[in-house]
């Protein structure tokens, strides 16, 4: 069962009481004493940009649950592909988001025994796995603790939405992270997984107690995180619950209008709507992610579900550093009257990727290495990922 409510983000009062009117309508009651939430946190930007869960939300969450239920604990989780494996730069996440500064309000205004960690570091319990090596890492805190998904609507260039199944992977290692994009190998080093089938069998692994899709605001195009001239914020005002993730991510497609059919990670499912609900429709289709762009004038790009977050957020801090900085602007501008086609290759790319009336090449990330041996007068930037500083600057430069 989903339901849909109306949140104003203006007042922490109001979404709390949101909240609560949706914990009652699904009559939902956590199973555990203790409370774990995952909101989505994959960028570091402040809620205006819809990357990641809005803090507000996520407290107001808390709240209402605090003020309905005797719970003991409240943690808030997540490991960031970009951002998770220093603490300087989960502190940089954290801070710039806002989920710092709304920790510490909820601790010393409103007395909540709350926490917020970095999922890398944490004890992790094995799960049996589908692909070799068989074997899974998990947080134990999804054992312990009454587990609360929190995904952010936003469309996504790899996977054309990030909802409910697609945030768990928030909930991997980094390592394991890489093996779901790139693919786990069978015992002839051949690839036999592609990135749908890990989140699918993920999400029929770890099932949460509750489900609250963030459309306070949204992200549109080529998400998940703000890339400029390709992604716009669309403004909601709605969050999507339900105590079955697949329901709240079939309602958030069709929200979005985007067909079921679209999304290989997400199985369709016919859910019911709770009393009281809003009602489920689609004011305006999302405008949706393009996998393959001349976003520079004659940069021609190439990427796939192989890429993973590491290289992504590379990509978009990239064209955020270029679209932002007048130098760079200009030598983008230089270049192109340099050459008439260049080609950029991100994530795992194989020989046969490459087209044959490809231009000049420029491959990014340890994961295009091996192919760009091939072509010797090809430009190669190594690094699982690499910066986006060096990257910008072998972008506008060659």
């Amino acid at each position: 069962m989903i339901t849909i409510i109306q949140v104003d983000t203006e007042s922490l009062d109001d979404v709390k009481q949101a909240m609560g009117r949706l914990i009652d309508q699904l009559g939902y009651k956590p199973s555990k004493p203790r409370v774990f939430l995952k909101p989505n946190m994959v960028d570091a930007l402040p809620p205006s940009h819809a990357v990641d869960v809005n803090p507000i939300v996520t407290a107001g969450l808390i709240l209402a649950l605090n003020e309905k239920f005797d719970i003991e604990e409240f943690v808030i989780g997540e490991n960031s592909g970009y951002f998770s494996e220093k603490p300087e730069t989960y502190q940089r996440l954290i801070e710039t988001s806002g989920y710092k500064e709304m920790v510490e309000n909820l601790k010393e205004n409103y007395n909540i025994p709350l926490s917020l960690i970095n999922l890398e570091y944490v004890e992790m319990d094995e799960y049996k796995w589908k692909f070799k090596p068989f074997k899974l890492k998990l947080p134990s805190i999804l054992k312990t603790h009454s587990y609360i998904n929190i995904p952010k609507m936003k469309t996504h260039g790899l996977c054309m939405v990030t909802l409910g199944v697609k945030n768990q992977i928030g909930l991997l290692l980094l390592r394991d992270k890489r093996n779901f994009h790139l693919g786990f190998r069978d015992d002839d080093g051949k690839y036999y997984s592609n990135l749908h089938g890990c989140i699918s069998e993920l999400g029929n692994l770890v099932k949460p107690e509750l489900t609250i899709c963030d459309a306070t605001t949204a992200l549109e195009g080529n998400g998940p995180t703000t890339n400029p001239g390709t992604t716009w914020v669309r403004k909601l005002d709605i969050c999507i619950g339900g105590t079955d993730m697949i329901e709240v991510d079939n309602a958030c497609c069709q929200i979005m209008g985007i067909p079921m059919d679209l999304v290989e990670h997400i199985p369709e499912v016919d859910g019911s709507i709770a009393p009281g609900s809003l009602p489920l429709e689609c004011e305006e289709p999302f405008k949706r992610p393009v996998k393959r762009t001349e976003p520079y004038g004659n940069m021609y790009h190439h990427s796939s579900m192989w890429m993973c977050t590491g290289c992504q957020m590379t990509l978009t801090r990239m064209n955020r550093k270029i679209a932002y900085t007048p130098e760079l602007r200009e030598k983008l501008k230089e270049r192109e009257k340099k050459y008439d086609r260049i080609d950029f290759f991100i994530g795992r790319t194989e020989e046969e990727d490459i087209p044959d009336e490809h231009g000049v090449l420029l491959f990014c990330g340890n994961c295009t290495e091996k192919v760009s041996r091939l072509y010797p007068d090809a430009v190669h930037v190594a690094g699982c990922p690499p910066h986006y500083r060096e990257l910008a600057e072998k972008y506008v430069n060659l």
